[in-house]
Parts: structure tokens; C-alpha cells; sequence
């Protein structure tokens, strides 16, 4: 009885580790920005519309050039419904340029239209009662707007284009690069050399980089605990027929491992030194770095930085209770016979296949995720293996 509630435990807790490591993938999706872009953010002042005009008119007359939108947040703002009866607090987002560079919304707002907007859902509530709030009008400041679209992952948030004349908060550019770069080519600083801007470049992208290493880091760990105990079979057993079905063994492993969890790295362009043996570029990198991640986590966070972080921080938590759960289900290292690994695999991929159906947005994606199709299937595989050259022994 005991033995069979032992495994029933081990059972929940793989369930719940396959639980945790896809809902951990799926922030990781989140955490990619749109169009992959690059954000600075000015040392002093701000940007007017009328020099967006200027900067946008000169990127035109270039061969590739490249997107931008200037932007800036004003927080606890009050906007007010048509029959001013209803009032709500915002975030608002004043910007000039293609709103679809900065939200990731299926909505959005035209460059030129200075009087329409976007609210969030939750504002929409607020204000109408309802998320059918399009073509209604809001008073923003002295501003009346017509609610262009409605924002279904932004929270207290109104979106609106800069008008002329109007208080200068454009303090950040975010930039999607035009055309071809050379490999040692940043866009952002060519862009700040090409304005004259003298700001700082917000290295947001760490946050999808860490998520994806965070992920990666269950599977690889896996596969070195594998590798481990076949060595030590191959180093225990004398006779060379298990041997070489262990190598054997073991190349199909790592073969499986790369299909499933295998993922292409590009070396960022500012990280490709003139010389790999030139310590002066990599003392001088480690600061840089250590600087851009102590700006990232220091710096006030506004809401489509928001977007990204708190998908990761998700990730981080998620991640945690996989390996707890990792640990409660596989910790002491057990072979598993044929049936059980057939079971465990076929029970891993209705649940993967019911995680998709609940998670609906991130569905999708997650159907695409090899690593989450294979991660208890390679666990499972891989104990199962460890026993075959162990019955070797005999040819």
C-alpha cells in the first residue's frame, strides 16, 4: 500500500512538474519583444512632435530606413467618460509614431490620429461598463478622444498619439531596425550618433534572454545526470558489449536531447570582439553589462516595460516549482521498466494536450514547444535505457 501511494505521489509530482516547466515556457514567449526591437531613453528632456516630423521625414529619405516610435508614460492620469459620470485613474501613454512597435495588442493607432485612442479593458469597465466601448468618447485633459480600439494585455492604460504644442514627455525611442546592419553594427547607437542623442540604451532583451536560459536549464540538467550514470555503467560493467550499446546509448540520447531541446544562439553584434584574445574588450565588456543589468533591474518600470518583466519574473517563479516538483518526482535515481515508461509518456502528452486547450492565447505556441512535448518522455526514456546494457551482459 505504501509502495503504491509512493508512486501515485511520484506520478502527481512529475504531473505538476510538466505543469509548471510549460507555464514557464509560456512566459518565456512573452518575454520576446515585438519586432525585435531596441528602446533609449534620454538623460534630459524630451522630444516634440514637430521634431518627430523631422526625424521621421529624414529616415524616409534613407535607403533602409529605420521605424521608430518616440514615446513617454504619465502615471495616475484622470480621463472622464462622455457624460462625465464616471471617471477613471490611467497610465498615459502619449507617443508619435506606429503604435504596433511598442503594444502587443491586436489593435492600434494610427501615427496622424492626434484625436483618437486606446483604453484597456479594465478601463473600458470602468468608464462604460462594458468592453464595447469603441467610437465612444473620453475627456483627457483638455483633449476629447474617440476610442479607436480596446487593449485586452494592458491594464489601466490609455494609448494616445502626441498632439503639436502639446507638453513634451517623449522621452524614450523605441527602434526597429531598417534594412541590413554590418556585424559590428548597433542600430541603437547608430541611430544616437545619427540625432545626436545623448541617452541610454535599455538592454530590455535580457529579459527574454534569461527566461529562455531559465527554461533550457531543467532539460540540460537532465541530460547530464543521464550521461553520469551511463558513464558509470560503461566504467562498471567489464564486458565490451555493453559497452558499446551504452555509447550507443548515449549518442542517441544526446541526439534526442538536441531535437527537443536544442535552440540556435546568435551572438549579439556589440559581444564579437576585433580579436577573442583581446582581455581589454572583455574587461571593458563584463562592466558594460553589469552596468545595462543593474540600470535594468533599478530603473521604474512603466507599462510596456511592464509587459515584459513581469512575464519573467512569472518564468522565475514557475521555474522554481518545476525543479521542487523535478526533485519530488525523480530525485533518487530509479529504472522504470518498458510498460511504465510507455504510460508515463502517454499520460505526459494528454496532459500537455489538455494544457493547450486551457491556456488558449499561448496554445499555439505551446503546441509548437518541442520542450514540452518531450520533457517528461526524455526523463522517462532515459531511465528506462539505463537497464539495456545491464541485460547485455550475457552476449
Amino acid at each position: 500500500m505504501r509502495g503504491q501511494l509512493g508512486v501515485l505521489g511520484r506520478a502527481a509530482a512529475a504531473g505538476l512538474c510538466l505543469i509548471c516547466f510549460s507555464l514557464a515556457q509560456t512566459e518565456t514567449f512573452k518575454t520576446a519583444l515585438p519586432h525585435d526591437t531596441e528602446e533609449i531613453i534620454l538623460e534630459q528632456g524630451a522630444w516634440s512632435r514637430e521634431q518627430w516630423e523631422e526625424m521621421a521625414a529624414n529616415e524616409e529619405d534613407r535607403e533602409s530606413p529605420d521605424t521608430f516610435i518616440l514615446w513617454g508614460e504619465k502615471e495616475e492620469v484622470q480621463i472622464v467618460s462622455r457624460d462625465l459620470t464616471r471617471t477613471a485613474r490611467v497610465s498615459a501613454i502619449e507617443a508619435c509614431g506606429d503604435s504596433r512597435l511598442l503594444l502587443r495588442e491586436s489593435v492600434s493607432l494610427n501615427d496622424e490620429d492626434t484625436e483618437g485612442c486606446l483604453i484597456s479593458a479594465d478601463t473600458a469597465w470602468k468608464l462604460f461598463g462594458s468592453t464595447r466601448a469603441v467610437g465612444e468618447k473620453i475627456q483627457y485633459g483638455e483633449r476629447t478622444l474617440t476610442i479607436r480600439g480596446i487593449m485586452r494585455h494592458m491594464k489601466g492604460t490609455l494609448f494616445v498619439q502626441a498632439e503639436k504644442g502639446g507638453e513634451a514627455i517623449l522621452n524614450t525611442v523605441t527602434l526597429k531596425a531598417g534594412g541590413k546592419h554590418g556585424a559590428l553594427e548597433d542600430p541603437a547607437r547608430s541611430f544616437m550618433m545619427r540625432y545626436g542623442i545623448q541617452g541610454v540604451k535599455v538592454p530590455v532583451k535580457y529579459y527574454n534572454s534569461w527566461s529562455v536560459f531559465l527554461v533550457f536549464t531543467l532539460p540540460l540538467f537532465m541530460l547530464l545526470r543521464m550521461l553520469a550514470k551511463y558513464w558509470k555503467t560503461i566504467d562498471r560493467e567489464g564486458k565490451r558489449t555493453a559497452a558499446v550499446w551504452s555509447i550507443a546509448l548515449v549518442t542517441g540520447m544526446g541526439i534526442l536531447f538536441l531535437y527537443a531541446f536544442g535552440f540556435s544562439v546568435t551572438l549579439p553584434k556589440d559581444m564579437i570582439p576585433t580579436r577573442w584574445s583581446d582581455f581589454q574588450f572583455w574587461h571593458s565588456l563584463g562592466e558594460q553589462k553589469g552596468e545595462e543589468l543593474i540600470l535594468l533591474l533599478g530603473m521604474r518600470k512603466r507599462k510596456p516595460e511592464l509587459m515584459v518583466a513581469q512575464p519573467f519574473f512569472n518564468c522565475v517563479k514557475y521555474m522554481a516549482g518545476a525543479w521542487i516538483c523535478y526533485g519530488a518526482a525523480f530525485g533518487r535515481w530509479r529504472r522504470v521498466s518498458g510498460k511504465a515508461a510507455v504510460s508515463g509518456i502517454l499520460l505526459a502528452w494528454i496532459l500537455v494536450f489538455i494544457l493547450i486547450l486551457l491556456r488558449r492565447e499561448e496554445g499555439s505556441l505551446l503546441m509548437q514547444s518541442r520542450g514540452v512535448w518531450f520533457l517528461l518522455p526524455f526523463e522517462l526514456t532515459g531511465r528506462y535505457i539505463a537497464g539495456i546494457p545491464k541485460k547485455c551482459q550475457w552476449l
